[in-house]
Parts: structure tokens; C-alpha cells; sequence
């Protein structure tokens, strides 16, 4: 079941919670690219995840990806800061590609419900 409605200081957070719930619900516990295949999945059929999600999935994910791995090739142990990290999607995705450098991500988020979202879904 979803939320009816979910409202934090800055606004209605009812959608990003859904989405996120049908992340958790698609994808085992510790698999970042499950996640992520989930969200790419569901960003395909739904315009509302795919606005939640940003630039975690999608053609801007691509580019994304792109970018992070002309840093990861171009630094030694690259850092990341994110802001305005929505769900955490994007930070997941950053996180995985910069890994294999031994880059790290700061992912920050003003919206205090957001943020828990988006670290329900890191620690995922």
C-alpha cells in the first residue's frame, strides 16, 4: 500500500515515498544495480518516477555515467558532492560508478524527509 499523503516542512513528498517503496519492493537488499535496474524499469512506465528519479536513471543517467567515468579514469580517489539528492538514486548511481577508483560521494538534501528517503534507499 502506498501513502495517502506524506508532507514534509518543504512540501508534498507522497510520490517520492511511493517511489521509493516500489524500489525496495523491486529489488534485493544490497544490490545497488537491482536498485537501479528497478528504476530504470519503472521511470520507463511512469513519467511521475521518472521526474522523482531525475538524474538517476534514464538518458540523463546515461550522461551521467559518462561523465563519472571520464573522472574515475582521471582521478585518483575522486569526491563527489551532490546537492539536492532527492531519493538518493542519483548518489547510488554515482557511488557505483566511482567505486572502482575509490572515489567517494557526499550526498546532501535540505528537504529532512527527502533525506531519509534517500538514505533508506543508500543503505538498501
Amino acid at each position: 500500500d502506498s501513502p495517502e499523503e506524506c508532507i514534509s516542512p518543504r512540501g508534498n513528498c507522497s510520490d517520492e515515498l511511493k517511489v521509493a517503496q516500489l524500489l525496495m519492493f523491486g529489488a534485493p537488499i544490497g544490490s545497488a544495480d537491482a536498485l537501479l535496474s528497478v528504476a530504470e524499469a519503472y521511470a520507463r512506465d511512469d513519467v511521475v518516477a521518472a521526474e522523482v528519479l531525475g538524474f538517476g536513471v534514464g538518458a540523463r543517467g546515461a550522461v551521467l555515467d559518462a561523465a563519472l567515468q571520464a573522472i574515475a579514469e582521471g582521478a585518483s580517489r575522486p569526491l563527489v558532492v551532490l546537492f539536492g539528492c532527492g531519493v538518493g538514486c542519483g548518489a547510488i548511481r554515482v557511488a557505483r560508478q566511482l567505486s572502482s577508483a575509490g572515489g567517494r560521494v557526499i550526498a546532501c538534501e535540505a528537504d529532512g524527509v527527502l533525506a531519509a528517503i534517500a538514505l533508506s534507499l543508500l543503505e538498501w
